[in-house]
Formats: structure tokens, sequence, C-alpha cells
């Protein structure tokens, strides 16, 4: 049994660690309710916690495919098109605040997600 899930982690080691990558920027998200700011009359909607959630639920569900022996296609895919979907619109809010609100530092989190999508 352990030696099939280490064989299957090492197949599968990038679905983990995009499905990790995901997970912890859902998490850091999700206990910084103030990450995104700009404009200030969006922020309820760019700080919800329910999206969070929802990218951590996929992460983790991507890296719970990776190890089980179920392999489906159709799965992967949606799991894959979920986290491109929700890192883009990441991308977006981010190079918002970048053009308009001058925070530099949100550079580095915009080229790590195109590295992922």
């Amino acid at each position: 049994m352990w030696k099939d899930l280490k064989n299957r982690a090492k197949l599968n080691i990038v679905y983990i660690l995009i499905g990790l990558l995901v997970f912890v920027k859902g998490w850091v998200f999700f206990r910084e309710r103030n990450f995104f700011f700009f404009p200030p009359q969006w922020t309820w909607l760019m700080n919800n916690a329910l999206f969070d959630g929802l990218m951590m639920a996929t992460g983790l569900g991507l890296i719970i495919f990776a190890l089980v022996p179920y392999q489906n296609n159709k799965l992967l895919g949606i799991l894959l098109s979920l986290i491109a979907a929700m890192l883009v619109i990441i991308i977006c809010i981010e190079w918002e605040h970048v053009i308009f609100a001058s925070q530099i530092k949100l550079e580095e989190n915009i080229a790590s997600n195109l590295f992922i999508v």
C-alpha cells in the first residue's frame, strides 16, 4: 500500500505541487482578510472567504486525485480548469493593484501565479 502510494506520488508530483501551491495560496488569502483593498467598494468581493475556501478545496482535491489509484481525465481536466480560472482571477486583481494602487510587491505574486497557470 505505501509502495503504491509512493509510486503514485512520484508519477504525479506535478499535480501534487500544483495542488499544494493552490491550497497554500487559498489558506493565505483566507487568513489575510484584507489582502485586496482596491477599489474600496469591491473589497468585500475580492476578499471573499468562499472563494478562498474553493481554492483550498480544489487544491486539496487535486492532491487527493494524484494519490488515489482512480484515474479520470475528465475530473482532472475539471480540477485543472478550476485552478487555472481561479488563478487568472487572482492575477487580474493583483495586476489591478500594481497598476492603479502602486503595489509593486504584488508583482512577485503575479509571476508565481503565471508560472502555475
